[in-house]
This record gives C-alpha cells, structure tokens and sequence, in this order.
C-alpha cells in the first residue's frame, strides 16, 4: 500500500530547491545509461536488486504542477521484476543487464524501461514509449514497506463526471472495492475502461478520506487522486502521461451507466456495408466490400497496437475464432498506428501480429488521427475510439457495429459484453 506524501511547509522549500537538481541528475544518468546499454551483450531476466516488494515513481508534468504517480513493481528471490496493477500481473521481458545498468520490455508494445542500479536498494532511469517520438518520463524506485492497515470493507459503483463544467465533461461508472487500506477497480467510460487500477485509501481525522488509484501497463500511464466523504468524491484529479490531467468527481449510484456502446457509431445514410482500401503488412493494398467479405461472417476491428483496450479486444476474438473455426467467421484488424511512415506502422502491426500470435492476417489503415481513420472507412458516421468493430453477416452487411471494448478488469460488465458479442457472433453464423 501507499502512504499519501504529506510535508512541513519548511520541507517543500528545501524539496522545491532540491527538485531540479535531482532532475538534472536522473536526466544525466539516462543519458550515461544509453551509452552503457548499447554495449551490453548478455542477455538475462535477472536483477541483483533486493528480493520484495519496490514502488516506482514517475515523475510527470512541469516545474508548476510536479506529479510523482506511484506504481507497485515486486522483485522475486530469482531477481526477476513484474509491475502490478491490482490484480494485472505483468513480467518484464528482453532484459538486458551490464553492471548496473538494465533495459527491460514491457511487451506486448513497444515500451521500454531502461534503468542503473544502486546499491541494489534503490533504481533510476526512464520510461521510454517507442510508439511516439521522443516520448521519455523519467523514474526512480525503492523498496518500500506496508502501511498500518485500518480494518474496514466496501463494495461500490459511482457515477463520476470527468472535465465537470467544461465543454469537454464526460461522464464514466467507477467500480470501487476497498479491503483496509487497499484500494482498486476501474472506470468505464463510453469509449472503453482505465483497465486495472490499484492504489489505497487512507482515513483522516476530522477530515476525507485520501484515495489513489494508479496504472502502468506499458502503454499508458494513469493516476487519480481524491478526496472521499463517504459516498461523493470530491477533488479529484486525474494525470495521464507526462502532461495530461483534468479534474473529476463522482457520487455513489448502484445503477449507475452508460449508453448503449452498440448504439454510439451507425451507418451513415446509402450505406448498408463497409468499403475500404488498406494496405498488407506487404505494402500493396486490398479492396474489401460486401463482396469480397460475404459467404462467412465477419469482424472488422478498428484498432490501434498501442492502445490496451484494443488489446483486451484482440484476446477477445482471438477466442471467437478459436471456437467457431476460419471457415465461419473472418476477422480483418485494421490498424491505425502512431508512426508517420509506412515503415513504423508495419513494425508495430508485425510485432502485434508475434505478441498476440494471431492466426490471421492484420491491415494498415493509416496513422492513429480518428479523422484519417474516417476517410477509410466512410461509411461510419464517426469513429469515437479505438477499438470500433464492425460485424457484418454472410451477405456482407452490416448488424453491428461495437464503440470500445470493457476489458477484464471491469469484471461483470466484461463477462456481460462478451457474452452478448459470442451469442451475437453465433446467431449470425446460424442464419
């Protein structure tokens, strides 16, 4: 569990002080950490760091705004390193180690964490998303112990509102479950869910209850705070990435929900099913229509390979192609990538197609913009995440078409869409 950083007025100005020196230090380090790396040739997935549990410290947004978010990584007796998102394990793979320097993947993306080692007690280095340019957040990280545990239970479904009083306000579900001072869950919103998210709740006297929830898989980078007065949340923030935030609330509603998400994308006027040119991972290009997509069901699957809804997706169908066999169902991935250039789109797709082993072709749609996405598929009336699927039946038309996906960690609401999608999927086949 993590404790809430809390601090003496004289101690922030001496912090203030020591904060750009420190930076400037990690900054350096990675820089001397890059050049030691491309020297390593032994490649190992152990560490000579201390065995227990260790908390990450990413440090985001600016000299005004300095945000520290919290990670729980554990270290095994073997020296192997998994991050954990409350129940989300993840090991890291390809680690390379040299003295005191080590660069791991946080696979399946193409997601790096490249670090030097210190007395095995403590760790500094960098993040480094290879999907965006020059996309760095720095990190340290130390072992760290449990909090004084405070015996207390809860299960509970919020109706949150995030950007509240802007033009920009969206609504989302929060699924809490609190067991002492552990906090986790999720929030679903109508283009997909923050997947697992871990973190505490410490009580206060004469005052809220302090809340954080974070997650890091790779891909993303999450952080909320809060302030709980029994069933609101006030004061919340939210930080996502090196510069993102935006502020959010929420009061406790059992039947809280969102729109249907099979009703949020539909087809525009004319049309009855898709028509779309993309590129092989070759680089020639495929029509697809009504024609050359009839004769079997299919899915299309508008997505991203940096983006973990979408993975959660893919694992998804995977399992329905699994069940129903080739010869009934068709599933075409369309990606839409972050590279500028043929070239790195069809790396991250080719190394999506390895991670997740898939037993069928993936297309290139073009870059991650949802406004050149629109221009290859037309027929929607408007892409609002990534994923959107399309499910077309055995003439080629369009039945469906699915905005988001809510993936495991959103428990019940995952078990119920899954299972609407497999039936739905079934039906078709059956006609």
């Amino acid at each position: 569990m993590r404790q809430p950083f809390a601090a003496s007025t004289s101690f922030l100005g001496i912090k203030l002080l020591i904060q750009p020196i420190v930076r400037i230090i990690l900054a350096a380090s990675c820089a001397i950490l890059i050049g030691m790396i491309g020297c390593a040739t032994e490649v190992t997935t152990s560490t000579k760091l201390q065995a227990g549990n260790w908390e990450m410290k990413f440090e985001v947004g600016d000299d005004a705004n300095r945000v520290y978010i919290p990670i729980d990584i554990r270290v095994d007796s073997l020296g192997k390193i998994t991050i954990h998102n409350d129940t989300e394990v993840i090991q890291l793979t390809e680690v390379i180690h040299k003295g005191d320097s080590v660069h791991a993947r946080v696979a399946p993306y193409l997601s790096y964490l490249h670090w030097r080692e210190f007395n095995g007690d403590s760790i500094s280095g960098y993040w480094e998303d290879a999907s965006r340019d020059n996309y760095k957040v720095l990190f340290t990280a130390t072992p760290h112990s449990e909090n004084d545990v405070v015996k207390t239970a809860w299960q509970k479904t919020f109706d949150a509102t995030f950007s509240y009083g802007t033009p920009d306000q969206y609504k989302a579900v929060g699924i809490f479950d609190r067991s002492d001072n552990d906090l986790s869950g999720t929030f679903m919103t109508e283009t997909g869910d923050y997947r697992y998210l871990g973190g505490d709740i410490i009580d206060v006297n004469d005052g809220p209850s302090k809340m954080s929830l974070s997650c890091f898989d790779g891909a993303h980078l999450f952080y909320f705070t809060a302030d709980v007065y029994g069933d609101s949340i006030k004061n919340g923030m939210f930080y996502s990435g090196k510069h993102y935030s935006e502020k959010w609330n929420a009061v406790v509603n059992e039947n809280a929900s969102l729109r249907d998400p099979d009703s949020l994308t539909i087809l525009n006027p004319g049309y009855t099913s898709l028509e779309f040119e993309v590129r092989k991972i070759e680089g020639d290009t495929v029509w697809f229509d009504s024609v050359s997509m009839g004769g079997k069901v299919t899915i299309v699957e508008i997505f991203g390979s940096w983006c973990p809804n979408c993975s959660d997706e893919t694992r998804f169908l995977k399992t329905l192609h699994e069940k129903f066999g080739a010869d009934k169902l068709n599933i075409i991935p369309v990606a839409f990538e972050r590279g500028d250039t043929f070239e790195k789109q069809k790396n991250a797709v080719v190394n999506y197609i390895g991670q997740f082993e898939l037993p069928f072709p993936a297309y290139i749609g073009g870059t991650s913009s949802k406004s050149e996405c629109g221009k290859v598929f037309p027929a929607l009336n408007s892409i609002m995440s990534y994923p959107t699927t399309v499910f077309l039946d055995k003439k080629g038309r369009v039945r469906k078409i699915h905005t988001g996906f809510y993936g495991p960690s959103t428990g019940k609401y995952h078990e119920f869409y899954t299972e609407r999608i497999r039936l739905f999927v079934e039906q078709l086949i059956n006609e």
